[in-house]
C-alpha cells in the first residue's frame, strides 16, 4: 500500500485512441501500482471514464486541479484532467491530429499543480530557460517527483519493478 513516503509518479494516458487509457485503468484496478508509488495521472478524464465503463473496470480516479489537492489512498489514483479531447473528434483505434496533440500536451506538462498544457512535471526548463530540459533533469527530481515513469534514468525504481515482472 502506498504511503506518504512513496514517490509521486506522473503517468500520462498516452495516445487516447490507443491502449494507454485501458492499461492505466487496469493498473489502477489491480492496485499493485500503489505499492510502488502514488500515481498522478495526466490526461483527459472523460476518455478514462469511457474506458472504465466500456470494460467494466472498477479502478477509481479522483480528478484534482493541483497536486496539492491530491488525497493519497491505496485504491484511488489522482488525475490532472486537461480536458483537451472533444468527444466528437475521438474514435477508439484511430489516432488523429487532435489525439496526437493531446498526447504531446500530456507529456509537455511541466509544473505539477498547473493544469494547463505545457506545465506539470515531465520536463522543466533548461539552464538557458528557453527550451524544455530532458526528462531526467526535471525540476521535481529529488523531491519525491519522478519525471517519466517509463525512463529508468528518471525513475530508477522502474528497473527493480521490471525485474519483478
Amino acid at each position: 500500500m502506498a504511503t506518504r513516503e512513496e514517490p509521486i509518479v506522473a503517468i500520462t494516458m498516452a495516445e487516447a485512441s490507443g491502449i494507454g487509457p485501458e492499461i492505466l485503468m487496469k493498473a489502477i484496478n489491480e492496485r499493485s501500482i500503489f505499492d510502488h508509488c502514488r500515481p498522478l495521472l495526466i490526461g483527459d478524464y472523460k476518455i478514462m471514464k469511457m474506458v472504465r465503463d466500456e470494460f467494466g473496470i472498477a479502478g477509481k480516479i479522483r480528478v484534482i486541479k493541483t497536486v496539492d489537492g491530491a488525497v493519497w489512498e491505496s485504491d484511488t489514483a489522482n488525475m490532472i484532467d486537461l480536458d483537451n479531447i472533444p468527444l466528437g473528434s475521438f474514435r477508439k483505434g484511430h489516432p488523429n491530429a487532435t489525439t496526437g496533440k493531446a498526447m504531446i500536451e500530456y507529456c509537455a506538462v511541466r509544473k505539477i499543480g498547473d493544469r494547463s498544457p505545457g506545465t506539470a512535471q515531465s520536463g522543466g526548463e533548461s539552464e538557458e530557460g528557453r527550451r524544455p530540459a530532458p526528462l531526467g533533469r526535471a525540476r521535481g527530481e529529488g523531491r519525491g517527483l519522478a519525471a517519466c515513469p517509463a525512463s529508468p534514468r528518471a525513475f530508477p525504481a522502474n528497473e527493480a519493478a521490471r525485474a519483478n515482472v
